[in-house]
């Protein structure tokens, strides 16, 4: 080979091997959290892993508006949406693809189950949604004349014409499944219109999808499961796991239910029964959508433990987790794999706080006036009676750069996190509405004494409006109840000391 070859060689080898530096150099990564309330009838949790804030935004922009979208095709509370057009006809419905896709799923998740799943329970939940106002169970009879109709076949498709007949008079429901299918389409709708953003975790009412990477490279993205007998908002999560481009979704009754003559019954029905699911305290499910995961976590609450547990060994890269009743923990072989190992750290105190007592505050949010769905600022603190802070409870921040607009406790707090950047996969709840739970214990870990504490509740929005009000409450040893006020930012918001925390 010629020299001048060689060194040409030579050049090219260097300049293939050398450092991006420069324009070169890869980009760097930050997250970009948003929050909204009312999203589907829920709350709405975004994180985008971008090169920067405006392609962050823009990728928000793509996701609300394909969540609007579809939630026009399958929403059972607009009177214009094209699934209630279906149930207010037994005429052949023109429908789009998108609605005959959710059908497909749920007629394949009836089959699948065997009945325990069904999108046509409106008969039997109104059923039992009369009987509670009526305050006595519903008859036997009533219920038996529903059993039928819901295991009849329920609409007919044609694919090639796009329409839909509903068979019955039964109306149907695609709420479960249809809020997978959207969370799915959003993030794929995301990485289609958006190319630069590399990593999306998206959680609408504590079903979540996550896909890419994170700050920093990792692709493992941290997501809390929900305890059902600890079910506060800002209560410790059971459990922890670890996920890669998976869909997570999570079935219980303590964010909803029916009450009846003083008992809770959950709001999950049993099709083939038609009565409220018994055994199973909440069910998560791990896998590859967002649809499956739903489906699944619904129909493992209806399934005795040992069917669910088969029905997902039958299933390929899907695993779960069971809770029952009396709080004993069901897993599939693989989910301990997502669980990394978790330090446990016992906590130390006083035996005089009752065991198992806690203070419950129930916040509801109102809705800001316009188009602004984001969720605001809010801090929950409790002060002793000589005004000294005994614990920050929970705090919750979309963007720490007006964290100070919670300036009363911002004035003495030294706290400066997002205790809510970690999802939590949970039963579903009712937007703007949280249970939040302060355990007796001080920000060391340790149980203070029982007296009397003051419970300070701050709401701020970003350059909008504020406001900060409490009330005192006697926690010793008998169960008592308080108000704090409601104000511009929220509902009179009940305050509670007694037996909110069940031993695990």
């Amino acid at each position: 080979m010629r020299p001048a070859l060689w060194i040409l060689v030579i050049v090219c080898a260097v300049w293939l091997d050398r450092p991006a530096t420069g324009a070169e150099a890869p980009t760097a990564l930050a997250e970009f959290h948003f929050r909204r309330e009312n999203i589907l009838g829920t709350s709405f949790d975004l994180t985008i892993c971008a090169p920067d804030e405006s392609t962050a935004r823009r990728g928000e922009e793509a996701a609300l508006a394909e969540i609007e979208r579809l939630r026009r095709i399958l929403s059972t509370y607009d009177p214009a949406s094209e699934i209630s057009r279906v149930n207010a006809s037994r005429e052949s419905v023109v429908c789009s693809t998108e609605l005959l896709e959710v059908l497909a799923a749920c007629d394949q998740w009836r089959q699948r189950s065997d009945g325990a799943f069904s999108p046509q329970l409106g008969r039997l939940i109104q059923l039992w949604r009369e009987a509670e106002k009526a305050d006595r169970e519903p008859a036997a009879s009533a219920i038996a004349r529903l059993l039928p109709l819901l295991k009849a076949k329920a609409w007919s498709t044609d694919d090639t014409a796009h329409t839909v007949v509903r068979l019955s008079d039964q109306q149907l429901n695609v709420d479960s499944l249809g809020k997978g299918f959207v969370i799915g389409r959003t993030v794929d709708a995301l990485r289609r219109s958006v190319p630069a953003i590399r990593g999306i975790m998206l959680d609408i009412g504590g079903d979540i999808r996550v896909w890419g990477q994170r700050a920093g490279g990792n692709n493992r993205w941290r997501i809390g499961v929900a305890n059902p007998r600890q079910p506060g908002l800002n209560s410790p999560p059971l459990t922890e796991i670890q996920l890669v481009d998976r869909a997570v979704a999570t079935s219980a009754a303590y964010e909803r239910g029916f009450t009846i003559k003083g008992r809770r019954y959950s709001h999950i029905l049993d099709p083939r029964t038609g009565r409220p699911a018994d055994g199973v305290a909440s069910a998560t499910v791990v896998a590859s959508d967002n649809i499956m995961a739903n489906a699944l976590a619904t129909t493992l609450c209806v399934l005795k433990p040992e069917q669910g547990l088969k029905l997902v060994g039958d299933l390929i890269g899907v695993e779960c987790l069971l809770v029952l009743k009396d709080g004993t923990q069901r897993r599939s072989p693989g989910f301990a794999v997502l669980e990394p190992p978790v330090a446990r750290t016992p906590l130390s105190g006083s035996s005089k706080w009752p065991a198992g007592f806690g203070v419950a505050l129930d916040l509801t949010l109102k809705t800001p006036k316009g188009n602004d769905a984001r969720r605001p600022y809010v801090v929950v603190w409790v002060e002793n009676k000589d005004g000294k802070l005994v614990r920050t409870v929970t705090l919750w921040a979309g963007n720490l750069t007006y964290l100070n607009s919670l300036n009363s406790w911002w004035s003495f707090s030294e706290f400066a996190r997002d205790s809510a950047l970690l999802p939590v996969t949970r039963a579903t709840r009712r937007a703007g509405r949280y249970t939040i739970i302060w355990d007796g214990l001080d920000e060391s870990g340790t149980a203070v004494m029982p007296g009397e504490y003051t419970i300070f509740l701050e709401v701020a929005r970003e350059h909008g409006t504020h406001a900060v009000k409490s009330v005192a409450l006697r926690c010793e040893t008998n169960p008592a109840e308080a108000v704090i006020s409601g104000s511009t930012e929220f509902e009179d918001a009940p305050v509670k000391f007694g037996p909110v925390i069940e031993s695990p």
